[in-house]
């Protein structure tokens, strides 16, 4: 269980802290997570979880199935699941991982978490390439096309511009594409748990830029969120929100 999270080390919480594990998006590890760390310390136990193939597990066999994974990471981390109040956060390609994570957990009859947090994507129900603005399949395309279509999508990224770098990379994100562009919903379980969805066209202080998504450093972060217990509609004008600060 223990390669699958990645917290920081040396952030002390409380022992009754809620546990918030943290699922990152597409071609991007655990830590990515850790500033939110000492933000969020002592009341809330940061948990990144570290995708197989990624980071520090980037010689491990990925998995381009979005459900498969979602049941590699119950069976992983079962038992922090049962083990006290947590919630779940996905961003982007993890926002419908954690949707997924949770509809397993659901299955399979344990404890559901406090709350859902998602950021950075469309409703799960809307997953299919009809409801994606940009048409461009990037996992079907070949590493020249790609990156320009990478590009055109999410603009330079100059952590990315040397040739040696995305060799390594290309493989790692095509593989996470597969994930995302394949992936259907199959089964839609109705819960109970408050899903929360980041706003960003209503939130200043999270940025949608390299690397893709980040809290400022300074000052507080401000995250407009949901109550609904489910989400049908990626439109902000339906959805019934509030505000969370954490200082």
């Amino acid at each position: 269980m223990t390669h699958w999270l990645l917290p920081k080390r040396g952030v002390q919480t409380n022992a009754d802290a809620v546990k918030l594990f943290c699922l990152p998006q597409a071609g991007m590890g655990a830590a990515v997570f850790h500033a939110w760390s000492e933000r969020l310390a002592p009341h809330v136990q940061v948990l990144p979880v570290e995708l197989p193939g990624h980071a520090s597990r980037m010689r491990e066999p990925r998995t381009t199935d979005l459900c498969q994974l979602s049941c590699q990471i119950v069976d992983a981390l079962a038992s922090s699941f049962t083990a006290g109040r947590y919630a779940l956060f996905g961003h982007s390609m993890g926002a419908w991982v954690a949707w997924e994570v949770l509809q397993e957990l659901s299955r399979r009859q344990l404890p559901l978490p406090l709350r859902l947090y998602v950021s950075g994507n469309r409703a799960a129900a809307l997953s299919g390439a009809e409801h994606d603005l940009d048409a461009t399949r990037l996992h079907t395309l070949e590493a020249d096309a790609f990156w320009q279509a990478f590009e055109r999508r999410y603009g330079a990224n100059p952590q990315l511009a040397e040739p040696k770098i995305r060799a390594v990379v290309y493989p790692m994100l095509k593989d996470d594409f597969i994930l995302v562009e394949t992936y259907k919903v199959m089964t839609h379980i109705l819960l109970r748990t408050h899903s929360n969805v980041f706003d960003s066209a209503a939130c200043l202080c999270l940025l949608a830029c390299s690397p893709h998504f980040k809290i400022m450093h300074d000052g507080t972060a401000l995250l407009c969120c949901s109550t609904r217990a489910s989400c049908r509609s990626t439109s902000a004008a339906t959805a019934d929100y509030r505000c969370i600060l954490f200082d």
